[in-house]
């Protein structure tokens, strides 16, 4: 299957998950109409020094790749700077959250299995 840009879905937030900022979602699988193992999967940009609050992946997992930027991550407490070609692997039971540390934005590539983060 190709998706082609056009065909993205875009959503945008503001204080994602409790956070501060504008982080704008292009998800690029559409999930609710394929039967794929994997929930929410896109890009995301997260405008200079905004924050994508602290929040669980209870019943799921998440793969984040920076694609552009640097990042302030926090995970089960533990802080760590994760930089472009960084990843980010996230358990069932963990909890996170990301800080866009540069004045530009800031582009993270998310693969979640299909339970949802609460």
């Amino acid at each position: 299957m190709i998706i082609k840009k056009e065909d993205l879905t875009i959503l945008e937030a503001f204080g994602l998950h409790g956070g501060t900022g504008k982080a704008i979602l292009n998800k690029v699988v559409p999930t609710d109409d394929l039967d794929y193992p994997f929930g929410l999967t896109g890009l995301i940009e997260v405008e200079a020094h905004a924050v994508i609050g602290t929040h669980y992946h209870i019943d799921n997992y998440e793969l984040c790749l920076v694609v552009e930027g640097s990042f302030q991550v926090i995970e089960n407490q533990e802080e760590q700077i994760i930089q472009k070609g960084d990843m980010l692997i996230t358990g069932k039971g963990q909890r996170h959250s990301f800080k866009n540390l540069q004045g530009t934005v800031g582009i993270l590539f998310i693969v979640n299995t299909k339970d949802l983060c609460h």
